[in-house]
């Protein structure tokens, strides 16, 4: 069923990019498993793009309609979004070329960080750094995501540009997906599901457990408090890290995951570290929304580029570091207008607030609930790659 396109611009390109297994910049020349066909995206979806309201108008944001940025998505990449981080008012929606799109949507991002997927939980905007679709009745929205997860590595291969990678409209409007019958959709998509509701299951616990540690921290320091320079409780280990371009990366890819300060940017051949570390942004990305510095707790082979302080604990167990780091105050730490900078010099001063007493008892509590974050983190990577290995199988 054609759909129309509402993007404007140029036209689909002609260029034929097959995927791994489903997806393709034009159609391939490529044999149909029975009872698939190769289609247009847009004929069996009405592709949208977004926009941001302007900055310049307090009155458009704040609003209550929840607008989709990049943060939204790579924080949630592959699940269904209920809430985004800023909304926009009706003002905002109705001064702008924005648009609310439906429950379901299913949205790619485009630029940047580019290859994250979500799928609308309800009514939302999206920023123009997203192409958008809204499934027909000849596509399961579910199956549209998971199978744009599944070629998360294709689309990063369609995207141009030195400074920021961007995957242009006319090749997102000359996408052809490998579909099935509806009735077939839906039976995949319920399999994958499956999966995917045990590790919302595994984030839920893990995040329980995160709350408790942090109420315990609290608790310990009703108490009585005293504040210490981060410089005391850590060893740097900037030294170490080695930045890849993302052609390097592609050339070395690998499964040990590639991080950045704001997470996981790819995955490449070998590891630098492999012990728990905590990663603390350094550039571009340094500041959560209320002032606090941008932190991410890692264990195993892993790789850091030269965006993300890497410490580990002195005199504090690693695991209780990451706690006390992510409440620090970081914003007067700050430099730079243009491209935000938390230097060394500058994040040894974040004042970090202990416990006078119970330190010790805090810390126990804190590595035996860490080790259930870290098994329930274990288990859903194992399940991901599952999802993402049978979803080819299913395919064929």
């Amino acid at each position: 069923m054609a759909r129309a396109t509402r993007t404007g611009g140029r036209e689909a390109t002609a260029a034929v990019i097959p995927g791994k297994a489903a997806l393709s910049v034009g159609r391939p020349d490529l044999q149909e498993p029975e009872g698939f066909t190769w289609a247009a995206l847009s004929e069996a979806a009405r592709l949208e793009s977004g926009h941001t309201p302007s900055r310049n108008h307090p009155e458009y944001w704040d609003g209550g309609i929840p607008w989709v940025g990049l943060r939204d998505a790579t924080g949630n990449h592959g699940r269904l979004l209920a809430r985004t981080e800023q909304t926009v008012s009706e003002l905002g929606v109705e001064n702008s070329s924005t648009r609310l799109l439906p429950k379901d949507t299913v949205c790619l991002s485009r630029t940047a960080s580019v290859g994250y997927v979500v799928q609308l939980a309800v009514a939302m905007c999206t920023s123009q750094d997203f192409v958008n679709w809204v499934c027909g009745p000849d596509l399961n929205p579910n199956y549209l995501r998971y199978l744009l997860m599944s070629e998360q590595e294709m689309i990063r291969r369609v995207a141009y540009g030195t400074t920021h990678q961007t995957m242009y409209y006319p090749d997102a409007k000359a996408l052809h997906v490998l579909m099935p019958g509806r009735a077939q959709q839906d039976a995949i998509a319920e399999v994958l599901g499956a999966l995917d509701d045990k590790i919302a299951s595994n984030s839920t616990l893990a995040g329980r457990a995160k709350d408790v540690i942090r109420a315990d921290l609290s608790l310990a320091r009703a108490d009585g408090e005293r504040k210490v320079l981060l410089g005391q409780l850590v060893e740097f280990h900037n030294r170490k890290r080695v930045p890849l371009s993302s052609r390097e990366r592609d050339v070395r890819r690998g499964n040990v995951p590639y991080w950045g300060a704001n997470g996981v940017l790819g995955h490449v051949d070998k590891a630098l570290f492999n012990e728990p570390l905590v990663l603390v942004g350094e550039d571009g990305t340094v500041e959560t929304d209320d002032g606090h510095p941008v932190v991410h707790y890692v264990w195993g082979p892993t790789w850091v580029n030269n965006h993300a302080h890497v410490l580990t604990g002195r005199g504090v167990s690693t695991e209780l570091l990451r706690y006390l780091v992510e409440a620090g105050g970081v914003s007067p730490l700050i430099t730079g207008a243009v491209q935000p900078k938390l230097s060394m010099g500058n994040l040894k001063r974040l004042e970090l607030v202990l416990p006078v007493h119970g330190l010790d008892r805090v810390e126990a509590h804190c590595l035996a609930l860490q080790k259930r974050v870290v098994a329930c983190a274990e288990e859903s990577r194992h399940l991901a790659t599952l999802r993402d290995t049978l979803l080819p199988h299913l395919m064929s």
